[in-house]
């Protein structure tokens, strides 16, 4: 499953289909049934190394145990949030393996036209 995970990544990223200088792909969810909100992990590269990374997203924002994500959205909102931050590109995977979980915001949902929005979890 981790080849698989990074071959899709590298993959992704070598195809220009990512936000900005990384690409996310989607892995698992993995929800603690305490935690107020869902939690998703996902397989981060930046076309040259791949990390494991965990999004949230409070129930506040949006991450009520009954709704459905699209798959696409999330691994968009996932670079997007990682592209807007303050990781210097250089060490940008180091401090994502390092980092806690990136705090999604409903507003990162949003649809992106460059790819359909078609799977959903």
């Amino acid at each position: 499953m981790i080849d698989e995970l990074r071959d899709a990544a590298l993959t992704k990223f070598r195809r220009g289909e990512a936000l900005g200088d990384v690409a996310a792909v989607f892995d698992d969810e993995t929800s603690d049934p305490g935690l107020d909100g869902r939690r998703w992990r996902f397989g981060v590269t930046d076309g040259e190394r791949v990390v494991y990374v965990e999004a949230e997203l409070s129930g506040t924002e949006g991450g009520g145990p009954s709704r459905t994500f699209e798959i696409a959205k999330l691994e968009a909102a996932v670079e997007r949030r990682i592209a807007s931050s303050y990781y210097r590109r250089e060490w940008l995977i180091g401090d994502l393996a390092a980092a806690e979980a990136i705090r999604l915001r409903k507003e990162d949902l949003r649809s992106h036209p460059k790819r359909p929005d078609s799977v959903f979890f």
